[in-house]
């Protein structure tokens, strides 16, 4: 496809504010001018445009720049414009089929994002149009129009760039080789030989040698259960613990690893079972005084036992005795303390609860009623003593006022209160002091005849109510901790404590406390002395250690005896047991056998699967390789043309080879091991690359256009004009951009193509950026 750029228009773009510049048909542009004016910019604006990318940035972004770094500025913005759009416009000519592109990105998008994430690409009617519609799908845009991997191709095939022009001459052989596969079109041959490759090593893992021997082994192990089969004849289910809830006494058990050795095994808990029933009496003996002895050691319960127990129906009883005899008790007390200032306390209150024990309803009542009505009379003559003192000291603020009325009227004898004439003054206050006397002579009787009333009280209801009192206490004796000591006891500790006597068969009748007094003689060591007696006989090497647990395990909660249990019943429940273990068995190799099957068919599969595979991948291999070289062979001829005519000043001119044994390596010569990027200097290595990339842009490239930034800065005279003549002859019929920095330089490559007739143009970047 003949490419060619024939307008180029920058907005906004690194140092270019806003240029355009026409290259008409142009076969060679030359961009020249001092560095620093634009040149590589150029080439970074065509390369965005055709890309949507800078490739060098996009590879400095990953080196130099922390993705977790926040920017408030983007490095494309031309420094005077930071608030522009940035926009690069192309008219480009494809087969005679012109299309104008844009790529533009907003300022707002870029100051979110430093590198290219905001660029779209637009076509356009016209160059000068001032819109154009947006390409939603650009990759399969450009796609059509530049071909499969332009992306890629420009990098390899279109552009030789002056910073990178040796990057890939100083990689490893086979990742040079993987730059450029995408040339040579085997991706999905790749694609293909890579899938092949992992599901090979996927399935490899699965007749690796460990599975193999694991599938020996699991095969050995079935061989050894059927040596190993019970044979049992067929058994009748029945429950060997009535009400247990044991697993292995169901009509259906199930065998989990180890459970039928843990049940009917030498050790198992069956086995052991039938050994402890075997030996039932010595262990009843044994059991029996262990229970013996572990009441023995609990002498403090035996002694509350023995002293409690006789009372557990009478507790409540003599709880309320002592509440009531403590009641009469204080009672008395208070009666023995009553005074006129005690009248109204509530300890001289009989309860209601004492009232019924006391036999005489009238004494109650006259008490009751006697002592209201003197506690009325008290709150009276309070009451009245306290008008007296008030009088009194009327009385005397009364006499105070009097003497000073005096002295304003001249010793007056007329009462300034009712006006009565009294003759004489002093008549007159004696009058009033014989009235105050009066008053308390009122008051004072008052009082004494309260004081009679009481001590009249105290002699008669209060002794008697005293003597009843006194009497009730003394028919009723209690020892008053004794039945402290009876109500904080457990009584349910003292039933149980009975019952386990009772199973000892000891009858405790005559041990028992009678007396509710803590002062009896309670005979602990007789009754431990009889418990001793009841000790039985049994013979310590028949009780083996694990005795106590087997009868816990097999019995747990069931209420039966052990004496209900036959050996003849053990013995058919292990033959059960086997039975069901042999049907287990049966099903179990069945199972493990048919397991085993699927798995051998499997690691078999799986094993010619992976033979298979590989031969496949060999072939894939061969033929990868054998394409691989032709390919390389296609662009060796023309690599070492080029070569040969441009490095005219190493080895005469004879040029260089290319090397794909294991990649791309390039030598000075066929014999040779060490790549020549060990022997060229600088110069021949641009000079080594340039040819390379002639060589793949002849052979490969659909977009015929090649850029080459600054190739002459370090190659000889000698080296450029073979360079040129290469690409006046071999590559006339693609559109050519040059940049240098040399003024002579870019006159003498637009005369070399001129005189072949081929149409050149110069622009210089120091005068568009001044324009």
């Amino acid at each position: 496809m003949a490419l060619k750029v024939k307008k180029l228009y920058i907005q906004n773009f690194k140092v270019f504010t806003e240029q355009s510049v026409d290259l008409g048909e142009s076969d060679l542009i030359v961009f020249d001018g001092p560095n620093g004016f634009g040149k590589t910019s150029l080439y970074d604006a065509i390369e965005l445009l055709f890309t949507g990318k800078i490739r060098r940035y996009e590879n400095l972004k990953k080196t130099a720049i922390d993705s977790r770094e926040n920017f408030n500025e983007n490095p494309w913005l031309h420094n005077d414009f930071p608030e522009g759009d940035i926009i690069i416009k192309a008219e480009i000519s494809f087969d005679n089929v012109t299309k104008i592109l844009m790529r533009k990105a907003k300022n707002q998008d870029l100051k979110q994002t430093q590198f290219f994430d905001s660029f779209r690409l637009y076509e356009f009617d016209t160059f000068d149009s001032e819109s154009g519609t947006l390409i939603a799908d650009e990759i399969a845009y450009l796609t059509q129009l530049l071909g499969e991997d332009y992306n890629q191709n420009f990098q390899f095939l279109n552009y030789i760039e002056q910073e990178d022009s040796i990057r890939l001459l100083k990689s490893k052989d086979r990742e040079k080789k993987n730059e450029i596969a995408h040339l040579f079109n085997t991706f999905d041959f790749e694609k293909d030989y890579k899938i092949i490759k992992e599901v090979h090593a996927k399935i490899k893992v699965l007749c690796k040698k460990d599975i193999e021997s694991d599938l020996k082994r699991r095969g050995n192990e079935i061989i050894e259960l059927k040596k190993k089969l019970i044979k049992q004849e067929d058994c009748q289910y029945f429950k060997l613990i009535p009400g247990g809830t044991n697993f292995w006494d169901v009509e259906h058990v199930e065998f989990k690893q180890n459970v039928f050795s843990d049940i009917v095994g030498e050790e198992g808990l069956l086995v052991k079972f039938l050994n402890l029933c075997e030996n039932k009496t010595h262990f009843k003996n044994y059991r029996f005084n262990k229970k013996v002895d572990q009441i023995i050691s609990r002498e403090n319960e035996i002694t509350s036992f023995l002293r409690f127990y006789s009372f557990i129906d009478r507790k409540e009883e003599l709880i309320q005795l002592k509440r009531r005899l403590d009641s009469a008790k204080r009672l008395l007390e208070s009666l023995n303390e009553l005074s006129i200032d005690n009248i109204a306390s509530e300890q001289l209150a009989i309860s209601s609860e004492l009232e019924k024990y006391i036999d005489s309803t009238e004494l109650v009542r006259s008490y009751n009623s006697l002592r209201s009505s003197l506690i009325l009379r008290k709150k009276q003559t309070s009451s009245l003593e306290a008008v007296r003192i008030g009088l009194k000291q009327h009385h005397s603020n009364l006499i105070s006022k009097f003497d000073e009325y005096c002295k304003l009227r001249n010793d007056t004898s007329v009462c300034p209160f009712c006006g009565h004439d009294w003759e004489e003054s002093q008549k007159l206050k004696e009058n009033i002091e014989q009235q105050s006397l009066e008053l308390e002579e009122i008051i004072k009787g008052t009082s004494q005849e309260l004081i009679k009333s009481i001590s009249d009280f105290k002699e008669g209801e209060v002794t008697q109510l005293k003597n009843k009192l006194s009497e009730l206490i003394k028919s009723n004796p209690i020892d008053a901790e004794f039945i402290l000591q009876l109500e904080k006891s457990d009584e349910l500790k003292l039933l149980s404590f009975k019952k386990i006597l009772d199973g000892l068969e000891v009858d405790v009748t005559s041990y028992l406390n009678n007396n509710p007094t803590l002062n009896s003689e309670i005979n602990v060591q007789d009754l431990i002395n009889t418990l001793k007696g009841t000790r039985k006989q049994y013979e310590e090497s028949k009780i083996a250690p694990y005795f106590n647990d087997v009868f816990s395990q097999v019995f747990k909660n069931a209420e039966v005896s052990l004496d209900e249990i036959s050996l003849d019943d053990i013995k058919e429940k292990i033959k059960y047991i086997e039975w069901q273990y042999s049907i287990f068995q049966n099903s179990e190799i069945t199972k493990r056998e048919q397991t085993l099957k699927v798995a051998w068919d499997n690691y078999n599969r799986a094993k010619e699967t992976t033979n298979n595979l590989k031969k496949i991948i060999v072939v894939y291999q061969e033929s990868l390789k054998e394409y691989s070289q032709k390919l390389i062979s296609d662009i060796e001829i023309l690599f070492h043309i080029y070569s040969a005519r441009i490095i005219q000043d190493y080895q005469g001119g004879l040029g260089l080879f290319i090397d794909n044994k294991k990649g791309i390596r390039f030598l000075t010569d066929p014999s040779k091991e060490f790549d020549a990027v060990f022997k060229l200097s600088s110069g021949q290595l641009s000079a080594l690359i340039i040819s390379f990339t002639l060589a793949l842009n002849k052979k490969y490239s659909r977009n015929k256009v090649l850029f080459i930034d600054d190739p002459v800065q370090t190659m000889d005279e000698l080296n450029i004009a073979g360079f040129i003549e290469v690409l006046r002859n071999d590559f006339k019929d693609r559109q050519i951009f040059i940049s240098t920095h040399e003024d002579m330089m870019s006159s003498y490559m637009r005369y070399k193509f001129d005189k072949f007739n081929l149409k050149s143009k110069r622009i210089n970047v120091k005068e568009i950026a001044n324009a």
